[in-house]
């Protein structure tokens, strides 16, 4: 179990790695909207 869970965090962390761009500009779109 421990090194499905560490295979499934990297598959994982490459993904967010691939779409962090994409995903952050719009958290952070999304964040600014909020403080405003």
């Amino acid at each position: 179990k421990y090194i499905e869970r560490g295979y499934v965090t990297t598959k994982v962390g490459l993904n967010t790695e691939k779409y962090d761009f994409e995903n952050g500009n719009i958290s952070l779109f999304l964040f600014q909207k909020k403080i405003k």
